[in-house]
């Protein structure tokens, strides 16, 4: 789920299915829907993981090539789940991913041709800026979609900053010049994971950068320049069919073909972790995300009395009474890197959730 735009704001994803080569097809079927939570883990390093090559019947092995310098919550969620101000901007959205650390919400639309990026709200400034907004809309990956199959997309995000004279008004166009291939199929080994019948997208796009003034304050832009393709992209993406089927992620460096430049592998998470409640305003954890020191669970409402950890998979790792204790002292040297749950209970509370993370 790679940043499309803008950082923390347009990140996205998505994937495609499998079983044998004749059925290995990407349907809106495969789509996420709300209520599944993602983890991904990635891999910034440069030049380690290998770009496939094309061909049926591949064999990859990522098993051992990961060094996790970054772990992220990916969860998907109804558009009436954000801020309804924001949701309002984007009327055919079908899931949202809300960032709510970073103030920030992005919006995708499914259909029966593809997943496609409706657009964003990005508040992280600490003033809410101008809805980011997405027409035509960026495919994310294409539907139905097989081996051999291609795609083109054209998409366009348009900012505008109106005259304050003497300063002229600008607008901003960014063109999405999009291509997928789907070239290869085979058996991919993550370091969690074996799957068969996986498809691989390749997805090129480039951006066409173009600036238009407005000098006079009328509301006529005329074309100023255009920086030309200001920014080139190639990810590979590996898919298998049924939820969760995205798998892993390769970028590969436009300018030094072969060359990856960041990689990202999946793990499926809990499915329906409830929204947030008044009482999770209430329960502190930090630090977040941790190194391996003590974490320190602040509860600060009454009645909570037991106390669970559990990994992305629901299995519970820790399981505590804490009745009586609002400040519960938790060593995590022990815990592998990755994502968990917290959840506080007792007979007269509803259950209190949230996650963290182990770097």
């Amino acid at each position: 789920m790679k940043t499309k735009i803008t950082h923390g704001l347009l990140i996205l994803f998505l994937f495609v299915s499998g079983s044998t080569y004749a059925q290995i097809t990407f349907n809106q079927s495969d789509y996420p829907v709300p209520g599944e939570i993602w983890a991904e883990l990635s891999d910034s390093r440069t030049g380690v993981h290998t770009i496939p090559g094309a061909g049926a019947s591949q064999n990859w092995n990522y098993s051992s090539a990961f060094i996790v310098d970054d772990t992220t919550v990916l969860g998907f969620i109804l558009p009436s789940s954000t801020p309804l101000a924001w949701a309002s901007n984007f009327p055919n959205a079908t899931m949202a991913l809300w960032d709510v650390s970073n103030n920030a919400a992005t919006y995708l639309r499914s259909a029966s041709n593809g997943i496609f990026l409706d657009g964003g709200y990005d508040a992280s400034g600490g003033q809410p800026v101008t809805v980011l907004d997405l027409n035509p809309d960026q495919l994310i990956l294409p539907a139905p979609f097989t081996y051999n199959g291609t795609r083109n997309h054209n998409a366009l995000f348009t900012v505008e900053q109106p005259a304050q004279l003497p300063n002229p008004g600008v607008l901003i166009k960014l063109y999405f010049i999009q291509n997928f291939t789907c070239n290869a199929y085979g058996t991919i080994n993550t370091p969690i994971a074996v799957n068969a019948s996986v498809l691989r997208i390749r997805d090129f796009t480039y951006t066409i950068d173009s600036t238009f003034l407005d000098a006079a304050g009328t509301g006529n832009y005329t074309f100023f320049n255009s920086n030309g393709p200001a920014d080139t992209s190639i990810t590979h993406y590996f898919v298998k069919k049924g939820p969760n089927a995205i798998v892993m992620e390769i970028d590969e460096d436009p300018a030094t073909p072969g060359n990856s430049i960041g990689a990202r592998y999946y793990q499926p998470g809990l499915v329906g972790l409830p929204e947030n409640n008044e009482l999770q305003e209430q329960v502190s954890l930090f630090p977040n995300p941790s190194y391996g020191e003590i974490i320190t669970i602040q509860v600060d409402f009454e009645g909570a009395e037991q106390l669970r950890i559990c990994d992305v998979d629901g299995k519970v790792v820790r399981q505590e009474s804490i009745k009586g204790i609002s400040t519960y002292l938790m060593n995590s040297s022990a815990f592998a890197r990755g994502i968990y749950f917290y959840e506080l209970s007792g007979p007269s509370i509803p259950p209190v959730r949230n996650r963290f993370v182990i770097q």
